[in-house]
Order: structure tokens, then sequence, then C-alpha cells
């Protein structure tokens, strides 16, 4: 992947815009593990509501009527193992979904993304306009993805501690006493709880499958809602001088490679402006190259020396009319 430049297939089939890219599947796994992590913390909120309300409780006289040093201690407790209080119960298991609900529905409407997607710099968008997903939206791909088999299995979770409030001790746990109604009670919801189990098991296998098999990365939750799981692509840092021009999605602080090289569908081409280049210098000198003198009058030419004449040579003398011949 260039450092510069958005390659064409991280759109995987839909457009994005530059700078921003499918999420991988490593990503999105982390960032659900430590979710469920977070999210496990917070539901000491509802236990710690249901122990304190009364909602279950263990009954003193099950407590009593136990007797440990026995070969078959529930052998003579007849008396249910809790005591529940089936309202105050109701109130603490909607708790619990609602948190849920909450954290993760309310954390994709609100920021895009929970808190452990946004430490990952993930973020759930609808597909068709890159914003963050409506109320509805949210709920309904929580639904999918965990909340319809959360909410299934805290009925079971009722209905079975209701039986252990109703059925005395003995008939559920001692091998010697446990009658048809008990054990069929016990057996039946028990059953229903490990199938439950089971399908949330499935479903999530489902779910991850088709999300890996998906070009764009999307499962069935995601397809059925219109979303879609991206994060920013990883750039090399930008030249000095050089803004980046690219559009963003919302929620993505401006970022991306220093020009555009390739047009994507709906965002009209950018050339960058570059700056004036910088004045040429002459090149320095060779140190093996042959020095040049500088170029310096001539000297001065001396004047001549004054020549003597010859015998005979010199200039004839005139004589006077007058002087006699010889």
């Amino acid at each position: 992947m260039s450092g510069w430049a958005v390659p064409m297939d991280q759109g995987r089939g839909i457009p994005l815009p530059p700078g921003i890219q499918v999420a991988r599947m490593g990503r999105r796994a982390g960032a659900w593990i430590l979710d469920g992590l977070l999210v496990g913390l917070l539901m000491l909120i509802p236990t710690i509501l249901a122990v304190v309300s009364g909602a279950v409780s263990l009954n003193q006289q099950a407590l009593d009527q136990f007797d440990a040093e026995a070969y078959d201690p529930f052998a003579n407790v007849t008396a249910p193992l809790l005591r529940v209080n089936t309202g105050l119960l109701v109130i603490a298991v909607a708790v619990y979904v609602a948190i849920q609900a909450a954290y993760y529905a309310g954390s994709w409407t609100a920021s895009g993304g929970t808190p452990c997607q946004r430490g990952l710099k993930l973020r759930v968008v609808d597909v068709a306009s890159g914003h963050y997903l409506s109320f509805g939206m949210s709920l309904l791909r929580w639904l999918l993805l965990q909340g319809l088999s959360l909410v299934i299995g805290s009925v079971f979770f009722v209905v079975l501690l209701g039986n252990l409030a109703t059925t005395p001790a003995n008939q559920l746990f001692s091998p010697y006493h446990a009658s048809i109604y008990g054990a069929g009670a016990n057996a039946g919801t028990g059953l229903a709880s490990a199938l439950v189990s089971w399908a949330s098991l499935i479903w999530i296998v489902i779910l991850i499958v088709s999300a890996g098999t998906n070009p764009a990365r999307r499962g069935l939750h995601d397809r059925i809602v219109g979303s879609i799981v991206v994060s920013p692509v990883q750039f090399a840092p930008v030249w000095p001088g050089y803004a980046s021009p690219l559009p963003q999605w919302p929620g993505y602080p401006p970022q991306g490679p220093p020009y555009p090289q390739q047009q994507w569908p709906g965002y009209p081409r950018q050339l960058p402006q570059y700056p004036p280049p910088s004045p040429a210098y002459p090149p320095s000198p060779s140190p093996y190259a042959k020095p040049t003198l500088p170029d310096y009058p001539p000297p001065p030419v001396p004047p001549a020396a004054p020549t003597q004449p010859a015998p005979g040579d010199g200039p004839a003398t005139e004589l006077p009319d007058d002087a006699p011949n010889r």
C-alpha cells in the first residue's frame, strides 16, 4: 500500500472517499473482545442491584437443612434453595439489558463507535451517506449482533431462578429424592438454556464468516441494517507545506496523502499547487579541477633605445657656394 495514494480496492466495490478504507477483521475482533470485557465490568451494576434489593437471596431454611457431612447433603433439604422476588429480578435483568443496549447502540449513534472501537480508530457508519447510524439502525444492529440472544437468554435466566425458588432443593440436587416434576422442570429449563447458548454461538460464527467472506467485510447484520465499519488509511507523514485537499467523512480528523493520485467517483480531481522552484545556484568547484588564473592586463612595453648611425650613413653636408674647389 502506497503511503501517498489510496489503492483503488479500499472501497471493495463501495465508493469511499480518499483516506478511508474498509476496517480489517483483526482490528474489529480486537475491539469486540475489549468491549465484551468492559461490558462485563458494567454488569456488576445490575448484579449488585439484585443482591442489595433482595431480588435474589439464599433461603435460610434450606441452609439449616443442608448437611455438609452427609453422603447426600441435599437429602433432607425440603425447602427451596433460593428466595426470589420476581418483580425486582425482572427490573435487575431489564437494567442488565438496557446497559448493553445503551453501550452499543448509544455509542454508534452518538460517536460512530464504542469506546474500544474509537480507541482502535474504527467507525460504524451508514454505507449510503457516511454519517453515524440513527438510533433505530443502531438498535437493530445491536439486536442482530447479540441483543436478541441476550434478551432470550435473560428470559430463561429468570425462569431458571424461579424454578430454584419454588422447587425443593432435594428434588433438584439429590440423586435419591429427585422427583419427576423437579427433574423434569430442571432438565427442561437447562435444555432450553443450552439450546439458546448454542444458537447464539452458531449465530456469532455465521456473522463472522459472512463478514470475513464479504469483499467489503459487511456481515449479515451490516447488510440488513445498511452499515459498514471503516477506518482511516495510514499514510506516511505529509511533507511540510503540502496540505491535504481530500474530503473527509464525519468524525475523522483531516488527514491523507499530500495529493490524490487517483480520481474517485463523486470527487473531482484536484491538482496540488506546488511552490515555485528554488533559484539555481552555480555548481561548487571540484577539488580536482585545474585552477584558472584571473585575466590580468598585459605589462607595459618599454620604449626602444636610440640607435647610433653608421659611418657614411649620416646626412650630406651642403657646401657654401663660394667654397673653393679642391
